[in-house]
């Protein structure tokens, strides 16, 4: 199977990116102190990159940074999950 075929979007493909986006819009409704830690931790290990990104961009839009940057991980993921499924050697 070719990859672009792999990453054109299904309905099991959009799942975890639907997943993700419905976390980021649950915890921007329901602020507190710890509100993106939940997301962080979900995000793992594509979070770790946080740490390259400059702060203030991650402070001033934590739901833009987070939302589209981690939906974009969770799709990258589930591509990575259907060529796996998929792999014929």
């Amino acid at each position: 199977m070719r990859l672009p075929r792999l990453a054109r979007p299904t309905l099991p493909l959009l799942i975890l990116p639907g997943l993700h986006l419905i976390l980021c819009v649950v915890v921007e409704l329901n602020p507190n102190d710890w509100q993106w830690f939940p997301v962080f931790i979900v995000d793992l290990p594509f979070s770790l990159l946080w740490r390259f990104i400059p702060p203030i961009l991650v402070q001033a839009w934590p739901f833009a940074a987070f939302t589209i940057l981690g939906t974009l991980w969770w799709y990258f993921v589930a591509i990575l999950i259907r060529v796996v499924l998929t792999w014929h050697p």
